[in-house]
């Protein structure tokens, strides 16, 4: 088998022309390259041009054919046999024997996927301006993978996937490549290290050259903050190849850590060994540099399709040798999925399909499309599915699975709802007629309701009851939802709203123009045996507007509104306004996340008194802002808060300590928060780093606590904790010391 030789430089100059027209190219390489064609189309008219193809590349990527190929004038068309899968095809300057055609195509590599033929112009031209590219490869911390062996491949998004090279980096991790060209637009790189171990990154053409790999240096004390260990099948056969994925990690505690969203994957070596380390940005100071001790990768690893084994997805705890014993399916099953109009046969529907396995104890096993497309080792059980959509997800009718159960398992969706309900004023509890009912799927963030203009929702009232879906009056109301259907309620306030069980939905979003809009949650409804379904009686009640403009030292920030109703002054009709808010069946559709520096308006409450409070519920650097101007509006009516700006909170650290004084990294301490309706609750845990210390910001001059919280399925609930109270900027940095009891280390790190 020939290997070419290492690879230098990228460059994205598309010049390969496919069956159907060109590919887009820059207009000035095109007049070159013009130019040159007209100068070589003699030289190279007869000659041969040498192609490799790669025709079985799902069963083996690395291996090829030579196909000759002769050029009329300075073009060649390749017309591949039939086959059911494309072939790919590649040409290098190493393959070819005639000068004239070794010049031609130079310092390219040409990759192609080709479905029907494949005609190419030569020579490749250098675009003005490009220069060579190195790939840079680190590890999981950034320090360079100096002598690490790296085999290339190359692939489409989902396809064509084929080795072309196999090299190792110099002593400053770089990888240099020849110039690319053609259609598979994703590099894959599997890189092997002996002080390290197996992985794979893989990168879409044209961004960044850094090649972050998931691993880390054995022996090192970020090596124990890896996970690692063993994969084997049932009868501990060490499983080679095995792939493993992690997309979060949970510190103790359950704080979160996410990765850094790249194709970042570990890999088994010849003896089933693995290990790795989730590349992270450290992102808020709630950790220490390095991943905390006793943290739970969630990690899924797959095998070898030949081997017959289910996916494997269980959290992982680091520092810790782990034996992953993988099951194995009595038999191939065949999945077939059904929808109103009969089977599914449409790949790009098919591919939204997921089907899951819940298991008591255990983490749900979830089955992609790639899984279960050929078939899948299926073990007995209740198994799930459900599909995406224009509008959503719906979810088919679960199927049980015994021994005995065909092979051909077929999901279907179930019949379709129809939805019924009434809407009424809040106050004087008069039916609504004409109020607008939305099944929603999805939330956009181009606008929001209150900010509809007159002539808008003078277009929405003018709408039919149940208007056709791509009525354009329905345009507006797009650029805040996503949803499947949209009705209008009769003069008694009644609606009805058929839907398919593929019109996949989140809820109704209920709203009128100066109204406060609800949101009723679909999961708290359920279908009679005649497919209908009640919704409760949804009562809206009357809103105002404020303007409001914040300033901030920050681009992209969260700012959610609230609004304080007046103690002292609540109509009795308060409760049931604050009743529907009740983040289980239902919710007031607040006029959440307001953009930083920019007047925006806020829908609220009209008749009653109240003030706005905008708080900046993930970023806890900013004090909430409560604007004191009281807000007292009739329905409809309008008015101009102002310009607002947040002030920063105040930085403060905890240093935690066992009953020894000597600190402790990794132990998830809390601040104890007040909620907007009163109820105090525990924030999301700030870990410990390496010097115990635990960083949060307070508001100044104020009170509070931290703590350390323990609980568990047998009965165990411990809570250590420490006031604190905080003066002005003067405090600033200040440290407060929390000595946890040997009984509460012993829980927490067992």
């Amino acid at each position: 088998m020939m290997v070419p030789a290492i690879l230098t430089g990228i460059l994205l100059t598309i010049t390969v022309q496919i069956e159907g027209g060109p590919l887009p190219q820059p207009p000035a390489l095109g007049i070159v390259a013009e130019e040159a064609r007209q100068d070589t189309e003699t030289e190279l008219d007869g000659k041969v041009l040498v192609v490799r193809m790669y025709a079985d590349w799902e069963n083996a990527p690395g291996e090829f054919e030579q196909l000759s190929v002769r050029f009329q004038g300075n073009q060649v068309t390749i017309e591949p046999d039939e086959a059911t899968i494309p072939p790919v095809a590649v040409i290098t300057a190493e393959d070819q024997k005639d000068e004239a055609v070794k010049k031609a195509v130079g310092d390219y590599i040409c990759v192609s996927s080709i479905t029907k033929k494949l005609d190419l112009r030569l020579p490749f031209l250098q675009a003005p301006g490009h220069e060579r590219q190195q790939w840079q490869f680190t590890d999981a911390l950034g320090e360079p993978l100096a002598g690490a062996v790296v085999e290339i491949s190359l692939a489409d998004y989902r396809g064509p996937r084929i080795r072309v090279g196999r090299t190792t980096l110099n002593d400053a991790g770089r990888l240099a490549w020849k110039t690319l060209c053609g259609n598979l637009r994703m590099v894959y790189f599997t890189v092997s290290h002996p002080d390290y171990g197996c992985a794979e990154a893989g990168q879409y053409l044209g961004l960044d050259q850094k090649v972050i790999v998931p691993l880390v240096r054995r022996g090192t004390v970020a090596a124990e903050r890896a996970i690692y260990g063993w994969v084997m099948d049932p009868n501990g056969v060490p499983v080679a190849g095995a792939t493993i994925q992690c997309p979060n990690v949970r510190t103790l505690g359950e704080g979160l850590i996410n990765g850094l969203g790249g194709l970042c994957t570990g890999i088994t070596d010849a003896n089933g060994m693995f290990s790795f380390y989730m590349p992270n940005r450290k992102g808020r100071e709630d950790r220490g540099e390095l991943i905390p001790p006793k943290s739970q990768y969630y990690v899924r690893i797959d095998t070898p399709k030949k081997l017959g084994l289910l996916p494997y997805a269980e959290p992982i705890e680091n520092g810790r040798e782990a034996r992953v014993v993988l099951e194995r399916g009595d038999r191939l099953r065949r999945l077939r999925f059904e929808d109103h109009n009969g089977t599914i046969v449409d790949r790009a529907k098919l591919e939204t399909i997921t089907v899951l396995r819940r298991r008591p104890g255990r983490n749900i096993l979830m089955l992609h499309y790639d899984d279960w497309k050929e078939g899948s080792p299926l073990i007995p059980g209740v198994y799930e599915a459900s599909i995406r959509g224009t509008h959503g997800e719906s979810r088919f009718e679960p199927v049980e699975l015994t021994r005995d159960s065909p092979q051909e398992v077929v999901f279907k969706l179930p019949a379709g709802v129809t939805y019924y309900g009434r809407v009424v004023h809040g106050i004087t509890g008069r039916p609504m007629p004409g109020a607008f009912v939305l099944a929603m799927s999805s939330v956009a963030s181009d606008t929001r309701l209150c900010e509809l203009t007159a002539e808008q929702w003078d277009g929405l009232h003018g709408l039919a009851s149940d208007p056709p879906e791509d009525d354009a009056t329905l345009d507006p109301l797009r650029k805040a939802y996503g949803f499947a259907r949209l009705v209008r309620t009769d003069a008694t306030g009644a609606y009805g709203i058929p839907l398919e069980a593929d019109d996949g939905f989140y809820g109704f979003v209920v709203f009128e123009r100066d109204c406060l809009a609800v949101m009723h949650r679909k999961h708290s409804l359920g279908a009679g045996p005649d497919h209908f379904a009640e919704v409760p009686t949804i009562k809206l009640f009357p809103a105002a507007t404020v303007f409001v403009e914040t300033a901030v030292d920050k681009e992209h920030l969260a700012i959610m509104p609230r609004w304080e109703i007046d103690e002292g002054s609540r109509p009795a009709w308060v409760a049931e306004l604050l009743g529907i808010d009740n983040d289980r069946e239902s919710s007031l559709e607040y006029d959440d996340w307001l953009k930083p520096n920019t007047r925006q308006p806020v829908h609220v409450p009209a008749g009653i008194s109240l003030r706005l409070k905008l708080e900046t519920p993930y970023d806890e650097e900013f004090c909430p802002l409560l604007i004191p101007q009281p807000i007292h509006l009739t329905q409809g009516e309008t008015a101009d808060l102002g310009r607002f700006t947040f002030e920063p909170a105040m930085a403060v650290q905890v240093r935690v300590i066992d009953s020894a004084g000597q600190t402790l990294e990794g132990i998830p301490i809390r601040k104890l928060y007040v909620d907007r309706d009163g109820t105090r609750g525990w924030s999301v845990p700030h870990n410990t780093d390496e010097q115990g210390i635990a960083r949060f910001h307070v508001i100044p001059n104020s009170t509070g606590a931290f703590g350390v919280l323990y609980h568990d399925d047998q009965g165990v609930h411990l809570k250590e904790t420490l006031d604190y109270q905080v003066a002005g900027p003067e405090d600033t940095g200040r440290e407060f010391l929390l000595q946890l009891s040997d009984e509460m280390l012993a829980f927490l790190l067992q």
